[in-house]
């Protein structure tokens, strides 16, 4: 399997809010320092969560949301779901 093939696979296993997060970061071309800034978040926290180690706050969901209003269905997804 090329590295790819492992990051598909990863982001395919992840939950749809962060899976539309990292399509939006890719389409940009930004890397995951820039787009976590762009959020309002810490590279650290957005790792953390991206990998499964954390959840999202109210109040980082909230951050996504000033900077993505679009993602309020899988926002709304994601809360329903914790």
């Amino acid at each position: 399997m090329t590295k790819s093939e492992d990051r598909i696979t990863i982001i395919n296993r992840m939950d749809p809010l962060i899976q539309e997060l990292e399509r939006l970061r890719q389409s940009e071309g930004l890397s995951v320092g820039r787009f976590s800034l762009r959020l309002g978040l810490s590279r650290p926290y957005y790792y953390l969560v991206k990998t499964g180690q954390r959840a999202f706050s109210r109040r980082a969901l909230g951050k996504i949301l000033k900077a993505y209003p679009q993602l309020m269905p899988r926002v709304m997804d994601y809360v329903m779901r914790e």
